[in-house]
């Protein structure tokens, strides 16, 4: 199967995940993506849980991915600052194909803090050996398709 196009989807980047709610002098609650590329979907996982995860999608473009920053999250008592980082170089894909940067807290029940989801749906179009032609989407969500998207 070969790729004719892929990877449509809207950037995120932090500008669309925090709200205008500010941690201390300057601190955004949420500024964790420093620069391009920007996954196509940023969630949280934490209300009711054992465990907080914070995960980010990337849709195979290739090239060097960041995620170095804090993001805020709080329980009935307490603020807790994260501060992730990860970096690591892919290669564009030849197949469909997404990476998945997780982040886990071991505490429970956290929500997030002056932040929120940000959700695109990347599309790919994909032809097979024989010239057929076709398209789909992954979807993503906080529950069934939290760690692992949906064909749509």
């Amino acid at each position: 199967m070969n790729i004719s196009k892929s990877g449509n989807y809207t950037n995120l980047c932090t500008g669309s995940i925090k709200d205008s709610i500010n941690w201390g002098p300057d601190m955004h609650c949420f500024d964790a993506i420093p620069h391009k590329p920007f996954p196509c979907a940023v969630m949280h996982r934490g209300a009711g849980r054992a465990e907080s995860h914070l995960i980010c999608w990337y849709p195979s473009i290739g090239g060097e991915i960041v995620i170095n920053g804090h993001y805020i999250l709080q329980d009935s008592n307490y603020y807790y600052k994260c501060s992730p980082y990860f970096k690591n170089t892919f290669s564009k894909s030849k197949h469909p194909a997404v990476q998945l940067a997780k982040f886990i807290v071991p505490e429970s029940n956290l929500t997030q803090y002056g932040w929120r989801d940000d959700i695109s749906i990347p599309s790919f179009k994909v032809t097979d050996n024989f010239g057929n032609m076709d398209q789909f989407s992954l979807k993503f969500n906080d529950s069934d398709h939290f760690d692992v998207p949906a064909m749509v």
